[in-house]
This record gives structure tokens, C-alpha cells and sequence, in this order.
């Protein structure tokens, strides 16, 4: 059943949002840290890239949608996996492509570099814990190397698709190493990083081995954003607690003698497209079968994979 026929269902709860192109607080700040934003494009850099389908349609999902109109509204480059599994051994350029005016970067993975840096590593240590279901945690040395290398891959593979001018933007648990990363390779652009997910508690968090480290990389991009205001208390007390640095009362960070700026930035949905789609359902067959079934009832859907952390398993 499509996601249209469920959010017009009689009596059901809607939360109402501002949507992101509406809001754009997560563009605004992005797009000026260290400077008056420029001329530069926006590049962003994902574990997984969203296509357009041939109709021009993105697949479901509010990062995907996000990022999505932040490119269109400025224009630029889009990079990460292509999805596909590569059977060379050396590395291989990204395949580009054009779509709507914005530029692709896909970059194939081996299947080891999937079994330890995305289903390994980022999946079954970061997502975990991150969620404070520690008990599900399952660290690896293998795990842990093959994360670092695919952050590498990532930065090899943007070092020569990117301007001097460009502000580079990295999203999610996947790729937190990719900042200093980049910084090694000489680059110098303003580079901000984004936490879709929960940042844990300082206890949570201490029971990954490279901690630390993953504190460090942080403090190698100007701007670095979560969703809520508990996230980012949390992400201060790590730093507290390591004795890295202290996270001041401007949102400014000193964490080994680098400087940068923190962030609550929540995502939104776009209520426009929202309302556009239960508009069309209401002519749908399907729909009108639905509003039969549940007459003079209370009706509540959720649209959720399953997922312990949605608590869905």
C-alpha cells in the first residue's frame, strides 16, 4: 500500500511541520560558516545517493528530499554510493551523471567493503549504540578498519571533483571520519557535517573503543548539526568527559586547538507535497475501500521498517 493511501485515513493524527525548504535553517548555516557563503556550490556527501527515476520522482524519505531541495536551490554535486557491488580490485572513479540540475558522484564498494564498513562497522556498532541498545553491538577490528577505509575511498574519490569554492556538506553516522579525511588530503573549503540519528550519553558512547576518536573527527568541520537540543547536550558532555575540550555557551567548540560550531538543526517535512498527495488519494479505489472498512472507527497507521530502534522488532 502506498504511503499516499495512508495519510488521508479518517481520524488519523497528522503532526504538522514546517517543511525544509520553508525553514532552510540547516541550508542558511551551512552555506555561511567561516565566510559570507560565496558563489560555490553545495556538494554533499552521503552513504547512499537518492536518484531521480525516469519520471523525475525521489525515492521516499526525509533526507533524501531534504538534500534534495538544498541542491536544487542552489546547485551541485551529489556523492556516494552508487549501490552497486564492484568486482575490481583498484579503485575505481565515480561514475557522474546529470539529472535536474544537479551533478552525481557514484562510487561503487566491494562487497568486503560493504560487509565491514556499511553492515558492519556503521549498522552494527554505530546504529546500536547510538541508540543505546549497546547489548546489540558487535565491534570488530575488521569492522572498525573497514569503516576508516571507506571514509578514505570517499575522500580520494571527491578530492578531484571538488572547487576551491565549493562548501562541502557530510551526512550521517556513515561517514563522521570523512572531515579529517578530507582536511589530510589539503582540503581547505568550509565542510559542516550533519547527525541524522540520536548523538548517546557519555556512558553509551564509552563503550565503542575508538570513542575518542570519533570525538576528534568531529572537531575537523566548521559546523556540525544535530536534531535536537538533548543530542547536542550529549555530544558536550562526551567532550567534557574526555577532556577534549568544552563546548561554550555561543555553540562554539575547542577540541584540540580546533575551533568549530555546533548546532541543533531539526529536519522538517514538506506539508505542501503532504497535503498534494492526500488530495490525490482521496480519488484512489484502494482508499475508498479503506474509508468502507473503517467507517465510525478510530484508525491509527504507522509507516515504519522494522527496526528496534523504532521500537519494531
Amino acid at each position: 500500500m502506498r504511503l499516499s493511501h495512508l495519510i488521508t485515513v479518517p481520524k488519523l493524527a497528522v503532526i504538522q511541520a514546517k517543511s525544509w525548504q520553508a525553514t532552510g535553517v540547516t541550508m542558511k548555516n551551512i552555506m555561511s560558516v567561516g565566510g559570507d557563503g560565496g558563489d560555490g556550490r553545495l556538494v554533499i556527501v552521503s552513504n547512499r545517493v537518492a536518484l531521480p527515476d525516469e519520471h523525475g520522482s525521489l525515492p521516499p524519505g526525509g533526507m533524501a528530499i531534504a538534500l534534495n531541495a538544498a541542491l536544487q536551490q542552489r546547485g551541485g554535486l551529489w556523492m556516494g554510493w552508487s549501490g552497486k557491488v564492484k568486482t575490481e580490485k583498484n579503485q575505481v572513479s565515480p561514475t557522474m551523471q546529470e539529472a535536474n540540475g544537479i551533478t552525481y558522484a557514484l562510487a561503487d564498494l566491494s562487497q568486503k567493503d560493504l560487509d565491514e564498513y556499511y553492515y558492519g562497522f556503521a549498522n552494527r556498532v554505530l546504529w546500536p549504540v547510538f541508540h543505546c541498545r549497546v547489548d546489540l553491538a558487535e565491534y570488530s577490528d575488521a569492522r572498525k578498519s573497514g569503516y576508516y577505509r571507506v571514509n578514505r575511498l570517499f575522500a580520494d574519490s571527491l578530492m578531484p571533483l571538488h572547487r576551491e569554492d565549493d562548501v562541502i556538506w557530510v551526512q550521517d553516522y556513515h561517514l563522521i571520519p570523512l572531515g579529517k579525511e578530507l582536511r589530510e588530503r589539503g582540503c581547505r573549503n568550509r565542510i559542516g557535517f550533519f547527525l541524522h540519528i540520536p548523538w548517546p550519553p557519555a556512558d553509551i558512547l564509552a563503550t565503542v573503543p575508538l570513542c575518542e576518536e570519533l570525538l576528534e573527527a568531529l572537531s575537523f568541520y566548521d559546523l556540525v548539526g544535530f536534531q535536537t537540543d538533548d543530542d547536542l547536550d550529549n555530544f558536550a558532555e562526551c567532550v567534557r568527559r574526555r577532556n577534549l575540550g568544552l563546548l561554550m555557551k555561543d555553540r562554539s567548540c575547542l577540541v584540540k586547538g580546533r575551533e568549530f560550531r555546533c548546532g541543533v538543526f531539526p529536519i522538517g517535512i514538506d506539508t505542501a507535497k503532504f497535503e498534494s498527495l492526500a488530495e490525490l488519494a482521496t480519488r484512489d479505489g484502494d482508499l475508498q475501500e479503506i474509508y468502507k472498512r473503517t467507517a465510525g472507527c478510530d484508525v491509527a497507521i504507522g509507516v515504519d521498517r522494522l527496526d528496534y530502534s523504532k521500537g519494531i522488532d
